[in-house]
């Protein structure tokens, strides 16, 4: 007789929306085959789908407001028609994001038709800004393959490229090239990269140390964007990640192209997946927060979980006892600590968190308290060409220029997004959204300079308003964006023309939208995980015993199973899961193995799950969905 079993997935971003889609690919494919079925509740305390990966309407999401990651004055200011994204957002393709493309072409969303209307494509261009030689290096690296592999073309003519306007000497490129690009190269597939785990408790930079880089290239622009580009510093990035990343856009031209999101991504690529889920029978609940898992004696089994309702403050939240069989949390790292610290057993002193030693070092060891002081800036501005060069042989800047500092990514979207430009009524200039991190932002006395938890009014929104318009004046001052250092001076921002009601006027600046400022420079509120000898403490999807190393970490008298509660499972791209790159994919492949694991639970496998780090042992089985790998 066939089964269901009801799954709790806990978060709305990519990898709660992989492990739904890949349980709804069982139910459909694989369920009469296994005599196995899943009921699917997903819940996220958001009022949007994406996580991390998402986008909103500037005034629609007062629950933003409300959790303090918005400020009362953007939230007040901002017409709902205008669309915020929560950081910059671009895909690869998919021989790269393979488990994300395959989680969007469940949902109908083709690959071609995604090209031709959703994304944009850059090509294989990027513009790098060397302050050395005041010259735009632009890789335009799409020409056909016509070296052998690794000896390429894409690869000459990028170090072609960087030689003649990047500031780079011969001896730097052959440094650069030979220790370290032909060696990413040289891993044939994917699975040649386990062997990387090795350099896990070292930075990349060391690594490229250790290896007779020369000094002098860690200071090229090049070099730092590879980086910062992702808002992580070489130096607090472990090779085996950063490694991984090379390889991954270094394999082969295809591989290298990525896509712009054309307009917000929720509403392009989450919101499909979503509707997608609810139309296959997957409950989908908005604004809920898990608070607390319940256990069983020793911890052996999650037999129920508190749900908070999430009202308009100063409502008091609405709790819930529920049960399901098995659990995925997707939730980030401090996230997920706080509700295993709220788990606890009434007969015992001990939490939930103390069964998981890994997770317990990386909230706890001060060599991974820091994390990237993320800036988030977005300014709408009446004229067009802000970021013209000043006429030299350049030109103007018209997509994406990296290698600024002290943010290391602007976009003028006008010139790339048909969103923004199809609507000169409402965006007659230069849509511009900069990127990157501040180190100096992790230092406590920072904290408090431009909080997101502030109301209209309180002096922080004039220092915020500030600081971001110092932000623009000094990238413009720096790499001579004359008319851009102009427009920030005079404050010539879009006027908006329309009313709202719920607007408060931008005082003394009538209809003008302020730019808009968000991010993450908290140390408990980690974005990226990726610090060397960070890779050995993130949690697998599951574990059925830790090594005895790590079980010498809990408390003596802890209660619970040597590994994790059976039907307990972890998802998110700061998992182990083979893909260990702060990514969207890295996301979409961590969701598809808890669901691959609930799965052979479900149906009586013994080891709910491998090695992430191994091949996965029911490839090719056809009882089992499949994890795919960059191929």
């Amino acid at each position: 007789m066939a089964q269901e079993k009801r799954v709790l997935i806990v978060g709305g971003g990519v990898a709660a929306l992989a492990a739904a889609a890949a349980l709804v690919e069982h139910n459909s494919e694989k369920a009469r085959r296994t005599q196995t079925s899943f009921a699917i509740t997903v819940v996220t305390s958001d009022d949007i789908w994406g996580g991390r990966a998402s986008s909103w309407a500037g005034g629609a999401s007062r629950n933003r407001y409300e959790r303090g990651e918005l400020s009362q004055w953007n939230f007040a200011h901002w017409p709902p028609e205008v669309p915020l994204n929560h950081g910059f957002h671009a895909v690869f393709d998919e021989t790269t994001y393979v488990n994300f493309w395959h989680t969007l072409k469940l949902a109908g969303m083709e690959p071609e038709r995604l090209k031709a209307e959703t994304l944009i494509s850059n090509g294989h261009e990027i513009l790098v800004h060397e302050a050395e030689t005041a010259h735009v290096c632009r890789l335009q690296v799409h020409d056909p393959t016509i070296f052998p592999y690794p000896f390429n073309s894409h690869l000459a003519k990028a170090a072609w490229e960087v030689f003649r306007h990047g500031g780079w000497s011969l001896p730097e490129i052959y440094s650069f090239g030979v220790k370290v690009m032909l060696d990413v190269c040289a891993r044939k597939d994917f699975d040649g990269l386990a062997e990387l785990d090795q350099f896990q408790q070292i930075s990349f930079q060391k690594w490229c140390r250790d290896r007779g880089v020369r000094a002098s290239i860690f200071d090229k622009m090049m070099f730092k964007f590879l980086f910062q580009g992702t808002y992580i510093a070489p130096n607090t990035m472990d090779a085996a990640s950063a490694l991984m990343g090379l390889w991954v856009i270094l394999r082969d031209v295809d591989a290298a192209e990525w896509f712009y999101i054309n307009g917000g991504i929720s509403e392009q690529l989450m919101d499909p997946i979503a509707r997608f889920l609810q139309a296959n029978g997957v409950t989908l609940q908005l604004k809920r927060e898990l608070a607390a898992l319940r256990s069983d004696d020793n911890f052996n089994t999650i037999h129920g979980c508190e749900l908070h309702d999430i009202e308009p403050t100063p409502a008091p939240r609405r709790t819930r006892a529920e049960a399901f069989d098995y659990y995925i949390t997707t939730l980030p790292l401090d996230s997920a600590v706080s509700v295993l610290t709220h788990s606890q057993l009434k007969s015992s002193a001990h939490t939930l968190l103390d069964g998981f030693p890994d997770i317990r070092t990386l909230v706890n060891d001060k060599r991974f308290a820091d994390t990237a002081g993320t800036v988030n800036l977005q300014a709408w501005f009446q004229e067009p060409g802000l970021l013209s060069d000043g006429g030299s042989a350049n030109g103007d800047y018209r997509n994406v220029i990296a290698g600024l500092e002290p943010l290391c990514v602007i976009v003028d979207y006008k010139n790339i997004l048909p969103m923004y430009a199809d609507d000169s009524r409402r965006f007659p200039g230069s849509v511009l959204e900069i990127n990157g991190s501040l180190q100096e932002l992790q230092s406590p006395e920072h904290y408090g300079y431009f909080e997101c938890d502030t109301r209209f009014g309180h002096p922080h929104e004039a220092r915020t308003i500030e600081f971001a318009k110092a932000i623009m004046i000094d990238i413009a001052k720096r790499y001579k964006f004359e008319k851009l250092q102009k427009a920030v001076e005079r404050e010539a921002f879009l006027d908006w023309p329309d009313q709202w009601p719920s607007r408060q006027p931008w005082p003394g600046r009538g209809n003008r939208l302020p730019p808009f400022l968000w991010k993450n420079t908290d140390p408990y509120n980690r974005f990226f995980v990726t610090g060397p000898g960070t890779l050995q403490y993130r949690p697998w999807i599951w574990r059925e015993r830790y090594p005895d190393e790590y079980l010498d970490l809990r408390p003596a008298d802890y209660p619970g199973p040597t590994g994790y509660p059976r039907n307990l499972f972890f998802a998110g791209d700061w998992t182990r899961n083979g893909f260990d790159i702060p990514c969207m994919e890295g996301a979409a492949r961590s969701g598809r193995m808890a669901a691959l694991a609930i799965i052979k639970s479900a149906i009586g496998r013994k080891d709910p799950t491998a090695d992430p780090t191994k091949p996965e042992e029911t490839r090719g089985d056809p009882d089992y969905i499949q994890i795919l790998d960059p191929r």
